[in-house]
């Protein structure tokens, strides 16, 4: 009833309902939900709205009543509201299949869901079909055999490790490639929560708001090879040394939820180890140049930070991937290569009392040459032969011989919410991020692993990084806990 005007921008607005008169405030989208969605006609409509925060803190959400002359105008508003919020998707067609880890982190991810997620999917008119996970192949045998044709995305709400689950069902279908397209999405509840972390989409709430207007990106797929022939499909990361030994040795300690990984870091620095091993791969070069962000044109912001606005789900995830043989691990072309782009309606109106800081618009990065692939198969390493000899490697390929305390190979900046692996890696730049060291001390690595935002730890003090196409690795099945060379000589 104030004459003072207020804009609200159409980058934080995410639902519109009817809402009964006399009601104006709301103590969450949980009781907004309940209320609002039983009432068929009123002259009052909430809007509903969702703000990022500085420093990570949780976002901002609000409702905002109006009153209008009419029942007709409310009803056509709210309409209106709802097909300028979502665009790309009518209410009809949006059918997402969730699937849920109730023991995902510190098992509270059905919580979660009930009180933040399901409010948000019915205020957005969301349709979803819920799966609840009872084993550890539940998804991917789900995704793997079942008909899919009903679903417009792919949901989980758990760790990477169900999102991974899903994909590699995904890709193992013969029919794979006419689900290429199909979106994934993820409501981070996990332990980890890398690939939310790296696509700046940390909180349930946005990651739902996210998912409810349909927004997208394109994300790479890693193809790995193990010494048995089991093909795995990678969005987050491979890891050989110091940070697997940390992920899977800590698994006793998930009830510490993500401090685990804390815990065991420290455990494992203490007694570092070291592997022997030799890594092969190919560099991106200058020829790559137009196609692939280099070191040089990394940015002034690191991680995360560079992807404002980021989308939950994760569209195109299938369109060029990659296998071949190797003794361990042998991880190939990345897919679905598309620039890191800000997403979403244009720039809003600043004036609106709910935009406090302007969204950081980024410059598009040249895109990439390369096209979408309709195969599985290997490319770059086809016809290397296992074990890799002297002079079988073709041109440009290079050599590093262990020991080596770690070995990533990332998709992503954050391999956590709190570790940033690679501050120059890209979820869709074409290539992947070897970071690695070799007979460094606890000392030098100790700062990578216990404050890997407070510096740029590429290339210095042991911290070895090269932007690759494809790699192989080749382990020779030592381990000991001495930097001496002589610990590794067969």
């Amino acid at each position: 009833r104030s004459s003072n005007m207020l804009t609200i921008s159409m980058n934080v607005m995410f639902g519109a309902t009817l809402s009964p008169k006399g009601k104006y405030k709301f103590k969450s989208f949980e009781a907004a939900s309940a209320t609002n969605l039983k009432i068929e006609s009123s002259t009052h409509f909430t809007v509903y709205t969702i703000m990022d925060r500085e420093s990570g803190k949780r976002p901002l959400c609000d409702t905002w009543t109006f009153i209008v002359e009419t029942e007709e105008e409310s009803a056509t508003l709210v309409s209106l509201l709802r097909l300028s919020i979502r665009p790309k998707l009518t209410d009809d067609k949006a059918n997402a299949l969730v699937f849920l880890n109730p023991i995902s982190g510190k098992r509270k991810s059905l919580k979660v869901f009930e009180s933040i997620v399901k409010p948000i999917f019915e205020i957005g008119n969301m349709s979803y079909t819920l799966q609840i996970t009872d084993s550890s192949r539940h998804a991917a045998d789900f995704i793997e055999n079942e008909d899919l044709s009903p679903y417009t995305s792919l949901i989980t709400v758990s760790g990477d490790g169900l999102l991974h689950e899903v994909l590699n069902g995904l890709l193992r279908r013969k029919d794979w490639a006419k689900y290429k397209s199909l979106p994934l999405g993820v409501i981070p509840t996990g332990t980890g929560n890398g690939l939310a972390r790296s696509i700046d989409c940390f909180w349930p709430e946005q990651a739902a708001v996210a998912i409810v207007k349909a927004e997208s990106r394109p994300l790479d797929i890693m193809s790995v090879t193990l010494a048995s022939g089991l093909v795995e499909y990678c969005f987050l990361s491979m890891t050989w040394g110091l940070i697997a030994d940390i992920d899977i040795e800590s698994e006793r300690m998930r009830w510490a939820g993500s401090a685990r990984l804390d815990l065991y870091a420290t455990i494992r620095l203490m007694n570092l180890r070291y592997y022997g091993g030799r890594l092969h791969y190919l560099p991106v070069t200058a020829g790559d140049e137009e196609s692939v962000m280099t070191d040089e044109e990394d940015g002034q912001e690191n991680g995360a930070k560079q992807k404002r606005a980021a989308p939950a789900a994760l569209g195109n995830v299938a369109t060029q991937h990659t296998s071949a043989n190797s003794s361990v691990a042998n991880i190939m072309e990345r897919a679905n290569q598309g620039a890191d782009v800000p997403w979403g309606l244009p720039p809003p109106n600043f004036s609106s009392p709910l935009i406090r800081h302007p969204p950081k618009m980024l410059a598009s990065p040249p895109m990439p040459h390369a096209q979408p692939a309709v195969t599985l198969h290997p490319t770059l390493t086809a016809g290397i032969g296992l074990p890799v000899t002297k002079g079988s490697l073709p041109p440009r390929w290079k050599t590093i011989e262990g020991p080596f305390a770690h070995v990533i190979a990332t998709n992503v900046p954050w391999l956590s919410a709190d570790f940033l692996a690679c501050q120059k890696a890209r979820i869709s730049d074409g290539a992947m991020d070897l970071v690695f060291s070799r007979t460094v001390s606890k000392w030098q690595i100790l700062p990578y692993i216990s404050a890997s935002t407070k510096d740029n730890y590429m290339n210095k003090d042991g911290i070895e990084h090269a932007k690759v196409r494809a790699f192989i690795l080749e382990p020779t099945g030592l381990r000991t806990t001495t930097r001496s060379p002589a610990s590794f000589e067969t």
